[in-house]
């Protein structure tokens, strides 16, 4: 068992802090490795309120299982967290002062699986986790972001060397616009700073089996405003056929992919077809290409893109419009 404590001072009331952390459903707002929450019990929350939770892990998702085991508000809530890689219990406490409202975590991890063999290491990630989600939440509040029912500001930056990827980059920002986000679209070297935006929509071109150098570039830069905002990526290959060996061998993530997820914890990657004319290759390369069932032309997946831009479109509205429910408890 690791026990992990921490406080922070957020410059907000403190029934405001209260009531925004007590509805688990805003937690992806200012946690980038949680994907998404939904409320599983009756409301209104309280003693007994259940939500499951996705996390993201490098590959894939972890579910868990949160339950509030008490609830005292504004000053008081105990909770257990249940998932197939830790169980967490413990308590967050809020309370005045002079600035706003002091608000200190303590918990106990009880690692399952293999991570009960490095239980030192899952203290140290532990406190690291929590100091940024905290971290997080209080520039959120004291932005006033969590009051704010504007349209999503997001930004839509992309690395292309020919045109396919910025293509691709041009549909889903016009699919956010026409959902009511605030979209600014932008080549990679056009953006200095992510500070101003939500969220931030990033794709590259893959040559080499490497992300544009741009692109990486833009990322070293910005690794940490990037951790605590909501990421989406996406990687631009030149296959068509994906059923063929080319394609399924060019599919494959670019190098340094993994790294990056677990460096920023994007809300989801994906992987685009793109498009490659004739006169962007040598005959040489093209005459490979074809010998393993390359196509030429535009295999962009449009439908693929629409639906992909209408589930990010989705995650904003969700996270601008679900007002916190309040306990049974105020009155």
């Amino acid at each position: 068992m690791t026990r992990i404590e921490g406080e922070i001072t957020i410059h907000r009331p403190v029934e405001e802090v209260f009531d925004f952390v007590a509805d688990e459903r805003n937690e992806p707002r200012y946690n980038p490795r949680m994907l998404d929450v939904r409320l599983i019990s009756p409301a209104p929350i309280g003693t007994g309120t259940r939500f499951h939770a996705e996390f993201k892990k490098v590959r894939g998702t972890l579910p868990m299982t949160i339950e509030f085991t008490g609830f005292e508000r504004p000053r008081r809530l105990e909770s257990a967290a249940r998932s197939s890689m830790v169980d967490t219990v413990g308590s967050l406490t809020f309370e005045p002062a002079p600035d706003g409202t002091r608000m200190r975590w303590s918990w106990e991890v009880q690692p399952r699986s293999f991570l009960r063999l490095m239980p030192s290491l899952v203290a140290v990630i532990g406190r690291r986790q929590e100091r940024s989600i905290w971290g997080s939440l209080k520039r959120l509040l004291e932005s006033d972001v969590g009051d704010a029912v504007d349209p999503a500001n997001v930004l839509v930056a992309y690395a292309s060397a020919h045109g396919s990827t910025k293509g691709i980059a041009e549909r889903i920002a016009a699919r956010l616009d026409e959902r009511g986000a605030r979209v600014d679209l932008r080549p990679i070297g056009g953006v200095d700073r992510v500070d101003a935006y939500d969220a931030v929509i990033l794709g590259s071109a893959v040559y080499g089996q490497r992300w544009i150098e741009g692109a990486n570039e833009f990322l070293r830069r910005n690794t940490d405003p990037l951790a605590t905002r909501r990421v989406w990526l996406f990687s631009v290959g030149s296959f068509g056929d994906t059923h063929r060996i080319l394609g399924r061998l060019m599919r494959k993530e670019p190098k340094g992919i993994d790294e990056i997820q677990r460096a920023i914890h994007p809300r989801d990657y994906r992987v685009f077809a793109g498009a490659i004319e004739r006169h962007d290759w040598p005959l040489v390369s093209r005459l490979f290409f074809h010998a393993f069932g390359g196509r030429l032309g535009d295999n962009r997946d449009w439908p693929e893109i629409d639906a992909w831009a209408e589930s990010i479109a989705h995650t904003l509205d969700a996270a601008r419009a679900d007002p916190p429910l309040v306990g049974a408890q105020q009155a």
